[in-house]
């Protein structure tokens, strides 16, 4: 069987993970940290594309790693136009889409950006597998008390398809026939039902839904944002900040990372303790409330994400939801793996490479009577 040198990129937001594999083996695997302080002069997020890049070189030249010879950089993606699930190849509409942030802006967005410039200095071909703009909404799952405001599809579709596959592998059945919930947890929180191999219904882990995360805000009144949009104390851009990147934990007590905010509950931080426990107060709310939307025929619940290792959280997230459905811990996430599986089943002819054509998934409602 052909080798082929892939390396995955994923941007997250305070960290950048990146694997460099020979077919399906691990050569070498990074997570590369960004403090606060790091990150600091950089007021926009495609404002770290160079200092990303540079460190990530500067990683793999202190590992004895180079870049030549790789056949397809993988990155995980997002900030663009709504897409089928499966692998695309990055083109300069979505390079473009992503760079303005049409689905929002994030770190992710860098992933395709970073594979461009890469391919551009080393060779091979670019691309994205599953990336967080993957749409299967269901159309119930998009209407809001406003006509023309429609809830998105913005999920972290890449982890959460691949611990559904693992999850049904582990039962010897098929993803595509199962009803899951899954709630990946980590810098950002998307709680997902998934009917039958389709994301039906979710909570949109960028544009203000669902649980707050350790820097955003989740669902907050509408009415509340729009007094803080026209009080005059912020510009849009540093609201948006606000509630995308400086909210949540890092709002609250100052930090996003969950083994400091641990370190504090130990101490005896009752804030700290606090707002700890209302992140999984809502994060097992959305759980329950996406089981109704699969009307209660639950196969499982999935935790999975960075947070996930948190023993507390996870046991309050249980205790508040398992009378709906066995509850299982797939701590981390597995997303680098199936950057590189994506790619390598284009190599192998098993799967094609779609086009990006910049026509999202869903297109509005259709009213008209069936002839």
């Amino acid at each position: 069987m052909k080798s082929f040198k892939i390396f995955a990129i994923n941007p997250g937001s305070t960290s950048t993970k990146i694997a460099l594999f020979l077919n399906e083996e691990i050569i070498l695997s990074e997570n590369i940290v960004h403090s606060t302080e790091e990150l600091a002069p950089y007021p926009e997020i495609n404002d770290q594309l160079n200092y990303r890049k540079e460190i990530i070189i500067k990683v793999l030249e202190e590992a004895g790693q180079s870049l030549k010879d790789v056949d397809a950089f993988v990155g995980r993606g997002g900030g663009f136009k709504t897409v089928k699930s499966g692998v695309l190849e990055v083109n300069d509409l979505m390079l473009k889409d992503a760079y303005d942030g049409f689905a929002g802006q994030h770190p992710c967005n860098l992933a395709v950006q970073l594979a461009n410039e890469f391919v551009s200095e080393f060779g091979g071909v670019a691309y994205t597998v599953n990336p967080p703009v993957v749409d299967e909404l269901q159309d119930l799952a998009r209407a809001t008390g406003l006509k023309n405001v429609y809830r998105k599809s913005s999920i972290h579709a890449l982890n959460q398809k691949e611990v559904g596959i693992r999850y049904a592998e582990s039962k010897g059945k098929n993803y595509e026939e199962l009803n899951l919930v899954i709630a990946h947890l980590g810098g950002g929180i998307s709680v997902t039902a998934h009917s039958n191999g389709r994301m039906i219904d979710s909570s949109d882990n960028i544009n203000g839904d669902g649980p707050m995360s350790p820097n955003r805000a989740g669902s907050i009144p509408a009415l509340s944002i729009l007094r803080l949009a026209f009080s005059g104390t912020y510009t849009e851009k540093e609201l948006e900040k606000l509630l995308t990147r400086e909210a949540g934990w890092t709002n609250h007590v100052g930090i996003a990372d969950g083994i400091e905010l641990g370190e504090r509950i130990k101490n005896g931080d009752l804030q700290s303790k606090f707002i700890h426990d209302v992140l999984g107060y809502q994060v097992a709310k959305n759980i329950g409330s996406y089981a109704t939307v699969l009307k209660g025929n639950v196969e499982a619940i999935i935790l999975t994400g960075g947070l996930s290792y948190d023993d507390s959280l996870v046991e309050m997230i249980k205790e508040m939801t398992g009378y709906i459905a066995p509850v299982v811990v797939m701590p981390g996430e597995f997303e680098m793996e199936a950057l590189a599986a994506g790619a390598l089943r284009v190599f192998r002819g098993e799967e094609e490479a779609q086009e990006y054509t910049g026509e999202p998934v869903w297109q509005g409602f259709n009213f008209e009577e069936e002839n």
